[in-house]
C-alpha cells in the first residue's frame, strides 16, 4: 500500500458519482474518493459483537461472501431487512424489538429486553466465533454516553475538523444555521462556484446531521443546488459552518422510555 495512503472506514457509495464514501480515521472527516484499495489479506471468520450498542470496524474486512452468510443466518432466525438500509435487521417478538446493524464484520445491536439480547448472543455464538467488546462509547466520529434513561450523542471532534478543513475556524459565529425565512433559488444570474468544493461541503454537513438535526433543513435546501452551485448557495453553506463553529460542543440527547 502507498505510504501516503490513509486508512478509512467504508460507508457506502456516493449518490452523485461512482466514488466511495469513506470515513477517514485520522482526520475524522467523511470524504468521497475513487482511489480505494481493499486489503483482503486479513479476513477471517471471527465476528466482533457488542452488547446493547456496537463497535467500529476496519475497511479491509468487507467480503461479500461474509455478508451473505451472515444475512442468510439472520433471516433464517426470523430477522427482516428494514427499508433501503440492507445492513439493518429487525426482529419482533410479542411487541418487542431486537435490532441488529451489520458493520462489515462487526454488529451493533440492541434489544428491548435482557432476554432478547441474551438470546441473540447465544444464537450468534452457536454459529460464529465472536467476542463481546462492551458498551459503545465511540463509533464513526460519534461519541455516545449512555445513562440509565438517556443517550447523549455528539460529533464534537468531527464538527471541529470539518470547520477547519474548509478554513472556517476563524470565521465569525452565527446564532442560527439559516435566516428565519430561508429562500434560495437556482439564481440563474449568479456567479458559478467550484462544484467539487460545494459538494464536499454538503457531504460533510450531511454526515453531521446524524447528531445535529437542527441543521438538517438548511443543509437539505443547500443540497438541492449541487449540480450548478452559485455564490448565493455557497454563502448559505458557509453560514451553516459559521453556526457549527460556535456550537461544535452541542450534543443530542435521546430520552429512553
Amino acid at each position: 500500500m502507498d505510504p501516503k495512503s490513509e486508512e478509512g472506514i467504508f460507508l457506502g457509495y456516493s449518490k452523485n458519482n461512482r466514488a466511495y464514501r469513506v470515513f477517514n480515521t485520522r482526520t475524522q472527516v467523511m470524504m468521497e474518493s475513487i482511489n480505494i484499495v481493499i486489503d483482503d489479506t486479513s479476513m477471517d471468520n471471527d465476528l466482533n459483537v457488542n452488547d446493547n450498542v456496537g463497535t467500529s470496524f476496519l475497511m479491509d474486512q468487507a467480503p461479500r461472501a461474509w455478508y451473505e452468510r451472515l444475512t442468510k443466518f439472520l433471516v433464517n432466525n426470523g430477522y427482516k431487512k428494514e427499508g433501503i438500509d440492507k445492513t439493518l435487521f429487525v426482529k419482533e417478538n410479542d411487541g418487542k424489538l431486537m435490532i441488529a446493524q451489520i458493520y462489515v464484520d462487526d454488529i451493533v445491536f440492541r434489544g428491548m429486553s435482557d432476554q432478547m439480547v441474551e438470546h441473540f448472543v447465544k444464537q450468534m455464538q452457536s454459529e460464529f466465533e465472536m467476542s463481546l467488546v462492551g458498551e459503545l462509547t465511540y463509533f464513526l466520529g460519534l461519541r455516545l454516553k449512555q445513562m440509565d434513561n438517556s443517550i447523549f450523542i455528539s460529533q464534537r471532534n468531527y464538527a471541529k475538523n470539518i470547520v477547519k478543513k474548509f478554513g472556517m475556524e476563524n470565521a465569525s459565529h452565527k446564532r442560527t444555521p439559516a435566516p428565519t425565512h430561508l429562500n434560495l433559488s437556482k439564481d440563474k444570474e449568479g456567479v458559478v462556484v467550484d462544484q467539487s468544493l460545494y459538494r464536499s461541503m454538503i457531504v460533510s454537513l450531511l454526515y453531521l446531521t446524524t447528531s445535529r438535526p437542527n441543521i438538517t433543513f438548511a443543509v437539505g435546501v443547500c443540497a438541492r443546488y449541487q449540480a450548478e452551485p452559485k455564490t448565493s448557495h455557497i454563502n448559505q453553506v458557509k453560514r451553516i459552518f459559521k453556526y457549527i463553529n460556535g456550537t461544535s460542543d452541542y450534543e443530542m440527547c435521546e430520552i429512553l422510555d
